[in-house]
């Protein structure tokens, strides 16, 4: 890594950056950039900031900026936790479901009920 690398690398995490986006702009290989990363962390000048949840609610991404403090623990969900983010889920999966279903099957039920009424006529 030469110094141009490490100023552009150092310039992505004072911007509050996850190690994708760093990859991305800096072109650096993700193993290269979690060891400077980690290097940075155990010196107390880089942190994880916060984490970037998923459409599940998992932390899967670390946020890296400045700073002494010490790093964010990744945040962890009780078993009921989980359980109950998986029942919200399903809930909702299924009334969107249903709703296209009905919104289908209103469809279907008007265009039978309009081509009745042009028979009759």
């Amino acid at each position: 890594m030469n110094s141009k690398q490490i100023a552009s690398l150092m310039g992505y995490i004072e911007k509050k950056s996850t190690v994708a986006a760093l990859v991305d702009r800096t072109g650096l290989t993700r193993q290269t950039i979690y060891k400077a990363l980690r290097a940075l962390e155990r010196s107390k000048v880089a942190r994880i900031n916060h984490w970037h949840c998923d459409d599940s609610g998992r932390a899967v991404e670390p946020v890296w900026t400045f700073g002494s403090e010490p790093s964010e623990p990744r945040p962890r969900r009780t078993n009921a936790q989980k359980q109950r983010a998986y029942r919200e889920r399903r809930q909702k999966r299924y009334d969107q479901e249903n709703k296209a279903g009905n919104a289908a099957m209103t469809f279907m039920f008007n265009q039978v009920t309009s081509a009745k009424a042009v028979a009759n006529d």
